[in-house]
């Protein structure tokens, strides 16, 4: 009997990591600007998280080795695509910064224009 309920809570686990494609369109695109200009970004593979995302990438600066990378993006509750906060492999990103990005750049053509893209297939 243990092992169905081991198994029933497993599948319920992954079918709350469904991914939300605008929201995980939204974190790829503030992830070039957590990194130096002229890096690199490879997107490696999107999950979904608790009110949110997480994008796993390289990247390669213009000089040295690539690094593996991540950034978890939780949006607001009852504002479904509003980035709300930001943590990545070196921390969180402060809030005043998060709300910048998301004001300045995510919500630009500009923005838009920079998002490395979904991980290849």
């Amino acid at each position: 009997m243990k092992p169905v309920l081991i198994l029933l809570a497993v599948l319920a686990a992954a079918g709350c990591a469904r991914v939300d494609e605008e929201r995980a369109r939204l974190c790829r695109i503030a992830v070039p600007v957590l990194e130096p200009p002229g890096t690199h970004i490879r997107i490696e593979r999107i999950l979904g998280i608790e009110h949110g995302v997480r994008v796993e990438y390289r990247a390669t600066p213009e000089t040295g080795p690539g690094r593996d990378r991540f950034a978890e993006c939780r949006f607001a509750l009852g504002r479904r695509n509003e980035i709300e906060a930001i943590a990545t492999d070196r921390g969180e990103v402060p809030g005043a910064t998060v709300y910048l990005l998301r004001r300045y750049y995510v919500e630009t053509p500009e923005g838009a224009a920079a998002d490395p893209g979904p991980p290849d297939r």
